[in-house]
């Protein structure tokens, strides 16, 4: 497989060493599975139980087309590769692109799916409306879960129609099983794949091989957090270790305290369901306990990777907060275009914001406060709405065990900012960060 480095020329520019988004196995290019096509090559040793010949056959190419696609060996033109450690699918853009990859903690019922798909569905608007920046699907296949959930929210004709997302389980949809030696099965976190890449009037636009990134996110069930989940079979949390930038959400209306002090002003129905209340600091410690031990950190150091604390459902707590944030967050608040026409993220702004989160949550949560600012040198606090309105009971008594959304009252707010920083962080110049003259 050639490395063609001009862009002009017709061909594709391959990165030296390329890592596998489910297993991380580091190889190069040359290394590269292909997926065979032809209905007799199935069978694969590392995708199939013993005995089971369900998907289509992994292996090195001797013989390609003119088109440099791969041949296997009953001639049949192949378009799909593969890692040759774990055989799972790997999109061909994680063979270009240097990746951007961010890892999702949460617990369970704090709204990650919810947050998922308001931050993509909001990242494809302004990305490129303000950015100049085009942000696509890499693998649809991969991607289906979260699309999914972007077309359940805001894609319905019916403004009144009630919403919910299906609970994240720790098997399922999220995970992907295989198996090595000896019949060992291991569960691999499934990733969702994205491309941004620079537009016409970007000013990198001339340089898109060279700035052009693949994002990639981690979600996982809040459960996998637990002690007894890390085990060495399940390694679904193991992104943290790879991560350039981690996420944790962090839910108000799960906190005892602060669901006290917002029953006082707010009839949210989370703030007295019995089942939404969880320690949210053990579970961020846990996490920093695995980063530590894959890292090899000491107990004394921190890790140097951004923490971008995402305090959501700021919907319902914001009137805590009235007189030093705005009831209704505005994107132009962290974004503005220069007098050149470019769009960066106000990086100052946020910072401030994130001063008056972080002593507001010192005040009323301080152990999430203190196990952030224990794991990484870099905290940064962000508010976050991601639905902008409060979830409530289905009026069928049958549909009653969960809380659904008025799919024509959805109004994110902020649900892009933690990524617009994600990307700021790990790819220079994308994101501009931008200081704005007084």
């Amino acid at each position: 497989m050639s490395t063609i480095t001009d862009e002009k020329s017709i061909g594709t520019t391959l990165l030296s060493r390329v890592t596998c988004p489910h297993c991380w196995h580091k190889f190069p290019p040359d290394e590269t599975n292909w997926v065979s096509v032809h209905p007799d090559l199935r069978g694969d040793e590392r995708l199939d139980q013993p005995g089971s010949k369900e998907s289509p056959r992994r292996f090195l190419p001797t013989r390609f087309s003119v088109e440099g696609l791969a041949l296997d060996v009953r001639g049949q033109v192949c378009r799909e590769t593969a890692c040759p450690h774990c055989h799972l699918s790997v999109t061909r853009a994680s063979l270009e692109l240097s990746p951007s990859i961010v890892s999702i903690i949460g617990s369970p019922g704090s709204g990650k799916s919810y947050f998922l798909a308001s931050m993509i569905w909001q990242a494809r608007r302004t990305l490129s409306g303000r950015f100049d920046l085009s942000f696509a699907d890499a693998d649809l296949k991969t991607n289906a879960m979260v699309n999914g959930y972007e077309s359940d929210l805001f894609m319905q004709d019916d403004e009144d129609g009630l919403m919910i997302l299906a609970k994240t389980y720790m098997g399922g949809d999220l995970y992907n099983e295989v198996y090595f030696e000896n019949g060992r099965a291991v569960n691999y976190s499934k990733p969702f794949l994205f491309t941004v890449q620079p537009e016409t009037f970007h000013p990198y636009a001339a340089k898109l091989s060279k700035s052009s990134r693949l994002l990639v996110l981690y979600d996982n069930a809040g459960e996998h957090f637990q002690p007894e989940s890390n085990r060495p079979d399940q390694p679904g949390t193991e992104h943290l270790a790879h991560a350039q930038v981690l996420f944790f959400l962090f839910d108000p209306t799960q906190h005892p305290q602060f669901r006290r002090a917002c029953r006082s002003f707010s009839t949210d129905p989370q703030l007295t369901d019995p089942s939404k209340v969880n320690s949210q600091h053990i579970l961020l410690n846990e996490a920093g306990s695995r980063i530590r031990q894959w890292t090899g950190l000491s107990h004394t150091q921190k890790d140097k990777r951004p923490l971008v604390v995402i305090v959501t459902k700021y919907d319902v707590w914001a009137p805590m907060l009235a007189s030093l944030l705005p009831r209704e967050l505005s994107l132009d608040e962290v974004v503005f275009r220069s007098r050149q026409g470019l769009c960066g993220l106000r990086v100052e702004e946020l910072a401030r914001v994130s001063k008056i989160v972080e002593r507001f949550l010192r005040e009323h949560t301080p152990e999430i406060v203190t196990a952030a600012n224990a794991l990484s040198e870099e905290v940064v606090f962000v508010p976050v709405s991601s639905l902008g309105t409060s979830p409530v009971k289905h009026p069928d008594p049958a549909k009653q065990n969960g809380f659904y959304v008025r799919t024509g009252s959805i109004k994110p707010q902020w649900a892009e900012v933690p990524l617009l920083y994600a990307l700021h962080r790990t790819s220079k110049g994308l994101v501009p960060g931008l200081k704005a003259k007084t």
